[in-house]
């Protein structure tokens, strides 16, 4: 990985460069793998409801 996508990943998650160039490649690729957990998309077998929850919610 290049010094510019680490930035550009830091600058995603809300950091700024002087706060990125302070942490260490733990702490950085720790903060990047909860970010990206927390912000993913959920594949759609965790998402989907059952017959039954449907009809409580009054949707089928």
């Amino acid at each position: 990985m290049r010094f510019s996508q680490i930035y550009g990943n830091g600058a995603v998650m809300g950091f700024t460069p002087e706060q990125v160039q302070r942490m260490s490649l733990w702490e950085f690729t720790c903060a990047f793998a909860a970010w990206k957990k927390f912000n993913s998309i959920k594949s759609s077998a965790e998402n989907t409801a059952s017959a039954e929850r449907l009809q409580e919610l009054g949707i089928e």
